[in-house]
């Protein structure tokens, strides 16, 4: 309860502080050029294999930490910094299992991200998509794991990704066409066993059980 009122009162005295907004303000070019720093993502590296007491300690220190990030910053999500910090709380939000605040994150920043490009917006898709399936919002995972493969260069990690979720929305033979494009994609001349089990998994659902073994 002591957050909610804390929130609450902060949320006041921030918007109390806003200056009058006016035309002049909406008026922006468009964002210095950036990129992701890998070794900045420091949040979402974490295991969080601590138990849900100390996940939780843990998780609500980075917030405090990323509230100050936000709050030195002047142009919001528009700062290399924050938005990066935003992806990063976000994906650490993922593996708290705390997927309405990772919800409300990545809705916040999703126009931030696009309108940078890559690396944003790959980084956006691919883990928002993972917290549709977190979300069992499987349909939606899948229309932004095709966009991701329309931004990227193919990879096996996306083709395989998206023939997982098309098993789980039960069109089979996209799944399989899809592991089988993975499969090509890795060099592979003979499937490996990841390979085995995924096409095999396809197939069966397909009825073709004597392929599936």
């Amino acid at each position: 309860d002591g957050n909610t009122y804390q929130f609450e009162a902060l949320t006041v005295v921030l918007r109390s502080m806003m200056p009058p907004d006016s035309g002049a303000n909406q008026v922006r070019g468009p964002p210095a050029p950036a990129t992701i720093e890998k070794p900045d993502l420091v949040w979402s590296a974490q295991e969080y294999m601590n138990g849900p007491q100390e996940n939780l300690r843990e998780l609500q220190g980075y917030e405090a930490e990323y509230a100050l990030r936000v709050a030195n910053a002047k142009e919001g999500f528009r700062d290399p910094k924050v938005l990066e910090g935003a992806l990063d709380i976000a994906v650490a939000y993922l593996k708290n299992y705390a997927v309405d605040k990772a919800d409300r994150m990545f809705s916040a920043i999703e126009p931030y991200c696009m309108e940078r490009g890559l690396p944003w917006d790959v980084k956006w898709l691919q883990d928002c998509a993972t917290l549709r399936c977190k979300q069992s919002r499987q349909a939606e995972a899948a229309v932004m794991l095709e966009e991701l493969a329309k931004r990227t260069p193919p990879h096996p990690a996306t083709l395989i990704n998206l023939g997982t979720v098309y098993n789980m929305l039960r069109e089979h033979e996209k799944a399989q066409e899809y592991f089988e494009a993975a499969m090509e994609v890795a060099g592979h001349e003979e499937p490996d066993k990841d390979d085995l089990w995924n096409i095999g998994i396809a197939k069966k659902h397909m009825g073709q059980y004597e392929e599936a073994l």
